[in-house]
């Protein structure tokens, strides 16, 4: 039951607004990550480390975009956390049909932390608007 509890609580109900901005920030977490990575990536391959084929100084404007998408989902835009999670999505098919460089396990815990993060900002506009419709009433 102890397990259960665990991943309820992991994945539960996002029941209010501090609950909606915590998962939010997974969001924004995950996009930050991204942007650095790919910044590292790029640098180190700029100073003659390659560590990864394909990743040139274009690679830069993922981490821009990241950058900016993490910069959405901290001011709580659904729009940002949705094109977050897609972009995410495309990019790691791209690696894994072009680049042929994919880590599942890494891709599946980034997939997470997108998701949460979408559902914490749907939750979060959520549940301001039912919280100005009580006051209003009231």
């Amino acid at each position: 039951m102890a397990n259960s509890d665990h991943i309820f609580k992991f994945w539960g109900p996002i029941d209010t607004v501090e609950d909606a901005i915590k998962a939010s920030k997974n969001g924004m977490v995950a996009a930050y990550i991204c942007a650095a990575v790919t910044s590292g990536i790029v640098v180190a391959g700029l100073l003659g480390f390659r560590l990864f084929a394909g990743f040139g100084a274009l690679a830069l404007i993922d981490a821009a975009i990241f950058v900016g998408l993490g910069w959405g989902i901290s001011k709580y835009s659904r729009i940002s956390a949705g094109v977050a999670l897609g972009f995410y999505l495309l990019e790691q098919a791209n690696n894994a049909m072009n680049l042929h460089a994919f880590n599942a396990v890494m891709a599946l815990i980034f997939i997470v932390l997108f998701i949460k993060g979408l559902r914490g900002t749907l939750a979060y506009h959520r549940l301001n608007r039912l919280a100005v419709s009580n006051n209003s009433d009231a």
